[in-house]
């Protein structure tokens, strides 16, 4: 296959169940890596969430909160922010809407919250949800699942979208925050086609990309959805699925 860049998720993808990578697929990406192939990280993930990996540091490319932010040479290249003229309104009417669920909006270096973030995240984080900032925000994000889901869309500006994460989140982005049009920024800047793009996934977040890139991979436990969209299912993120499908097919 004329693979030129891989795509990867990371949680439930790429990292297993204990958010570690085996030593097996660390050396694979890295083989990957020296055959001239460029390595991209796409997650939900902010960067400093994604800076606790070693093997971070292998990747061309890394597409933070859900493909608002294309990061390369540890610094932004490109953004998708909601703008906040935007966000502050919705916020408070999210707040409003729904008191008691946990909310923050997040921007790439602090997260503004209605509760201590700080069991779960590492950043400079603000418990005052009443006053977000004046500057674009990544994403906004409610920690709850499909029970409130239909609560927060009937909320939504125009130019806005919400999507679950893991069942367990919502996600609240601007339209242009995608991993697919992210993708594409990084494809664009490299000369890459999206037919030599192999990418890998397992959520509602991933299933746009496994649909457009070349080659669209789903692990084994990924979501129905996600297997629908893919080309192809490699094994589970527990038994280095997406390590043993480029073993077998890129190198």
């Amino acid at each position: 296959m004329s693979i030129k860049m891989i795509v990867t998720d990371l949680d439930r993808t790429l990292l297993r169940t204990d958010k570690t990578i085996s030593d097996k697929t660390a050396a694979v990406l890295n083989r990957c890596r020296k055959q001239g192939v460029k390595i991209v990280f796409a997650t939900a993930r902010p960067k400093n969430r994604i800076d606790i990996f070693s093997f971070i540091n292998i990747a061309s490319a890394l597409i933070s909160d859900n493909g608002a932010v294309v990061y390369m040479d540890n610094k932004i290249t490109d953004s998708f922010g909601i703008p906040a003229a935007i966000a502050k309104p919705f916020v408070r009417k999210l707040v409003a809407a729904v008191p008691n669920e946990r909310t923050s909006i997040e921007y790439p270096h602090l997260k503004i919250a209605n509760f201590d973030k700080s069991e779960v995240w590492f950043a400079d984080i603000v418990n005052d949800i009443d006053h977000p900032l004046d500057i674009d925000a990544t994403k906004i994000v409610v920690n709850a699942g499909v029970e409130i889901y239909n609560k927060v869309f009937e909320l939504l500006h125009e130019d806005i979208y919400a999507q679950l994460c893991e069942e367990r989140l919502i996600l609240i982005m601007h339209r242009t925050a995608t991993k697919w049009n992210a993708i594409q920024t990084v494809a664009a800047h490299f000369n890459i086609s999206a037919n030599e793009i192999s990418a890998f996934g397992d959520d509602y977040n991933d299933v746009e990309m496994l649909r457009e890139c070349g080659i669209g991979v789903a692990v084994a436990n990924a979501i129905d959805e996600a297997k629908a969209a893919a080309d192809y299912l490699c094994d589970t993120n527990d038994n280095d699925g997406v390590a043993k499908w480029l073993e077998e097919n890129v190198l």
